[in-house]
């Protein structure tokens, strides 16, 4: 499960943003727009995409989710702070109301700060819903989750339905004559 929004602009300050879901995580990355094509006015963002401080990838739980989505439904800030297992990288960030010039809401602003480098990208309301959308059927799945005796996760419990026979093909009879199957 994927979502994606991609925001360049002629000043090659904007940003791409992805949210995925592999093995019941969640994952986020922004990568910094790195150049602008004047001439087809398209912005391209894969130059930056191997580049450490260009890019962000973070791995976020249900709750850290579904602040998130709780700041969008009550339209209010949600800042959060993680840190990896190994505590090489803090990303602090947050979620909040994008107001424009004119003091009116617009959508959504997020932000990601990787060792104080800022990562930025602003969702119109019709975006932020899809991503509210996205990260829901996160959350919601991640209670599906069986863990393993060592308290790991594992794919997600399906029920597999029995076999089904096959049944015969009838055969074309007489009235009152038997068939065996």
């Amino acid at each position: 499960m994927r979502i994606a929004f991609y925001k360049p602009n002629s000043k090659a300050t904007g940003s791409a943003f992805s949210a995925s879901v592999t093995e019941n995580s969640l994952w986020l990355r922004m990568i910094k727009q790195s150049n602008w094509n004047d001439q087809t006015k398209r912005g391209s963002f894969r130059e930056n995409s191997e580049i450490e401080d260009k890019n962000i990838v973070g791995k976020f739980n249900p709750i850290e989710a579904s602040g998130m989505i709780d700041a969008m439904n009550r339209n209010v800030e949600y800042s959060f702070v993680h840190t990896g297992k190994q505590k090489v990288v803090t990303i602090n960030g947050a979620i909040k109301p994008y107001v424009n010039k004119e003091g009116v809401q617009v959508g959504y602003s997020f932000s990601l700060f990787k060792n104080k480098i800022p990562f930025l990208i602003g969702f119109t309301f019709p975006e932020a819903q899809a991503l509210k959308i996205f990260l829901t059927k996160y959350v919601e799945d991640s209670f599906s989750v069986v863990e393993t005796e060592e308290g790991a996760p594992k794919k997600p419990y399906k029920k597999e339905a029995a076999p089904v026979k096959e049944l015969p093909q009838e055969e074309e009879t007489s009235e009152g004559q038997e068939v065996e199957f």
